[in-house]
Order: C-alpha cells, then sequence, then structure tokens
C-alpha cells in the first residue's frame, strides 16, 4: 500500500494497487471549516466598533465549537477500478478526492447553516430586547410627562 500526503494540506490518499483501491482521507476538518465560514462570512474585518467586536465574539465562540464538532473527524472518498479496468492511479486519485469533497461540502454546509442558524436567533433576541428598552424608554418618557404637566411652572 502507498500513501500519499499532499503537501500543507490535511490531505492524504492510500493507494492499493493490488486491489485497484484508491482512498483519500481528509483529517481534522474543524480548523479548515471554521477558516471557511470566516471567509464566506467576511467576520476578519470585525472588531473596530462595539457591535463589530460584540459580533466578532459571537463568532469566535461559534468557531471555537465547530472547530470542538469536526476536530479530529475523517472524511474519506473511495475510488474502486472494476477488475476489467486497467488500473490509473492518478484517475483513482481523482476521482477519490471529488467523492471526499462531495462530502466534505455536504458536513461543511450543515455546519454554516447551524451558525446562520444560531446567529439569525441571536439577531432576533437582540432585536426583541431592543423593542422592550426601547417600550421602556417611550413609558418612562411618557410617566416624566405626565409628571411634569401637574405641577405649574413659575418663572421668576
Amino acid at each position: 500500500m502507498l500513501e500519499v500526503t499532499k503537501p500543507n494540506t490535511n490531505i492524504k490518499y492510500s493507494v492499493d494497487k493490488d486491489n485497484g483501491t484508491v482512498i483519500c482521507e481528509f483529517k481534522d476538518l474543524g480548523f479548515e471549516i471554521s477558516h471557511m465560514i470566516i471567509s464566506i462570512m467576511n467576520y476578519n474585518s470585525l472588531g473596530s466598533t462595539p457591535y463589530e467586536s460584540f459580533l466578532f465574539n459571537i463568532w469566535e465562540s461559534l468557531s471555537f465549537k465547530i472547530i470542538d464538532a469536526f476536530d479530529n473527524k475523517t472524511i474519506r472518498g473511495v475510488a474502486v477500478c472494476h477488475p476489467n479496468d486497467e488500473f490509473d492511479m492518478e484517475y483513482g486519485m481523482e476521482l477519490s478526492r471529488a467523492r471526499m469533497l462531495n462530502k466534505f461540502y455536504a458536513v461543511f454546509s450543515n455546519a454554516f447553516n447551524e451558525v446562520s442558524k444560531t446567529l439569525y436567533n441571536m439577531s432576533m433576541v437582540a432585536d426583541d430586547t431592543a423593542k422592550f428598552y426601547s417600550q421602556r424608554i417611550d413609558k418612562f418618557a411618557n410617566d416624566i410627562n405626565s409628571l411634569v404637566g401637574e405641577y405649574e411652572i413659575i418663572e421668576e
């Protein structure tokens, strides 16, 4: 069995020429998925205002959860040569990689959807909280106005 690791990646190929099998493995998915979500959501630029710092802290917390959920996980893609065909290692590597990536993007899509739902739910809570305090402030202002209206202001 021949083992080939792609430089600067967590991708490894296991080639078994005798059995006509190529396995592509992608290990430790957490960091890669977290990095891809950061790139898509463009949270790299957050942090200059208090609100952006707040969003960045939320994102940082979510990214650690993603890393924990997918760390030490491996996704495999397998290509098996038909007995009547001639074994081609390069084609087997391409096919096993494509199958692995298909699984990876499905996992990534699920992770991204979970992050999006969490951020949406948090924004709904923030919106409800803002409405609640806005109503409280309006009520307080009305109470002050009604109290002031009960007294006669005497100018000297």
